[in-house]
C-alpha cells in the first residue's frame, strides 16, 4: 500500500477500504490488518484521492463515515464476501481447510460463558481458523455492529432485527453480601431495596434498560453507586459492601457462597434473558456463517448452558 500518485485499485487497497470502513479507526485498522499505523494512514490518503471523499470525518470524539461511505459500505462488503466464498470454494465452507478469521461482538456474559469452549472447539475442528471477540459497547448493538462483525452474542432486547439463533436463557438476580442488614431470611422487601445504592455493570451513568425493567413499579428506583466496567465485575464489588448488584444468575450462582454473597429472594418482577447469536441480513446465505453459529451452538451444550 504505497502513498504514491497511483490512483490504481489493488488488491490490498479493497481489503484496507472495507476495513477503513467498518473500523473507523487507522489505529484498529492497523490492529486489524497486522499493519503500522503508518501504512493505514497511507491507504486512507490513497483512498481519499481515488474516491474524491474524505470518507471519514470527525464527529464529537469518534470518526464517522461520509454519505459516500455509508453507500461504499454494503458494496464493499458484498465483494469481499464473494472473494471470501470463492477462496473457500464458491457456496461451501471447509473449516478444516480454511484461515479465515471470524469477528465476534459479545456481551462479557457472553464471553465468560462460552469462551473457553469455542476456543478449544475451534482449536479441534479448525485448526487455521482464528476467533477474534471484541466486547459489545455499554450500549448494546445495532444494524451497523451486526454488518461490521461476523456474528454477535449477546441478549435478545432493544429494537435491532435480524437473523439469530437462541442459544440458553438466564434471568437477572439481585445479589447482595451475606451479612447484609437488610436482609431477612433470605429475602429483601421494597423498602430496604429503595434504600439501598446499585452497583451497575454498564460502565455508563444510566441503570440498563433490563435492569429497569426489574424495578418497575417502584417509586424510588435505587440510586447507581459504583459503574463497573462489566457485569463480571459486580459481585466483587458487591461482596463486603452495603451495596446491591443485579447480575445474570449464571455469573453467580455457582461462587455466590465462596464470595460470601446471597441471590437475595425479592418483590421485583423476574426479567428473563435470552441470549442469541445474532448476524446480519446480509450474510444469512454466507455458509461460513452459518458453520460458526453452529460452533457456538455446540459451545453452549459444551459449556453445560442447554440447547
Amino acid at each position: 500500500m504505497s502513498d504514491g500518485l497511483d490512483t490504481r485499485v489493488d488488491g490490498n487497497l479493497v481489503v484496507a477500504l472495507e476495513a477503513l470502513l467498518v473500523e473507523r479507526s487507522v489505529p484498529r485498522v492497523a490492529a486489524r490488518l497486522h499493519v503500522g499505523e503508518s501504512t493505514a494512514t497511507s491507504a486512507l490518503r490513497r483512498l481519499r484521492r481515488i474516491t474524491g471523499d474524505r470518507l471519514l470525518v470527525r464527529s464529537g470524539g469518534q470518526h464517522e463515515l461520509t454519505p459516500l461511505a455509508r453507500e461504499l459500505l454494503p458494496l464493499v462488503h458484498d465483494a469481499m464476501s464473494s472473494i471470501n466464498r470463492a477462496l473457500e470454494g464458491g457456496p461451501h465452507f471447509d473449516p478444516r481447510q480454511s484461515d479465515r478469521t471470524f469477528w465476534i461482538s459479545a456481551s462479557g456474559y457472553a464471553q465468560a460463558q462460552l469462551g473457553a469452549a469455542l476456543a478449544r472447539l475451534v482449536r479441534g475442528r479448525a485448526p487455521g481458523v482464528r476467533l477474534r471477540m471484541t466486547s459489545l459497547d455499554a450500549d448494546g448493538f445495532t444494524l451497523d455492529t451486526l454488518f461490521s462483525r461476523d456474528i454477535v452474542l449477546a441478549h435478545i432486547g432493544g429494537h435491532v432485527t435480524g437473523p439469530r439463533k437462541i442459544l440458553f436463557e438466564d434471568e437477572l438476580v439481585v445479589v447482595v453480601a451475606a451479612d447484609h442488614p437488610a436482609l431477612r431470611d433470605g429475602r429483601l422487601d421494597l423498602a430496604a431495596i429503595s434504600s439501598m445504592r446499585l452497583v451497575s455493570g454498564t460502565g455508563g451513568q444510566t441503570i440498563p434498560p433490563l435492569v429497569q425493567q426489574m424495578f418497575q413499579g417502584i417509586s424510588d428506583i435505587p440510586r447507581i453507586a459504583i459503574n463497573a466496567a462489566s457485569d463480571q465485575a459486580i459481585p466483587d464489588v458487591v461482596a463486603g459492601s452495603d451495596f446491591l448488584g443485579v447480575v445474570p444468575r449464571r455469573l453467580v450462582e455457582m461462587t455466590a457462597r465462596r464470595r460470601h454473597l446471597v441471590i437475595a429472594e425479592t418483590p421485583l418482577r423476574r426479567v428473563p434473558l435470552i441470549e442469541a447469536a445474532h448476524w446480519h441480513p446480509s450474510k444469512k446465505t454466507d455458509p461460513a456463517i452459518a458453520w460458526l453459529v453452529g460452533l457456538v451452538r455446540d459451545a453452549v451444550t459444551a459449556s453445560g448452558l442447554g440447547g
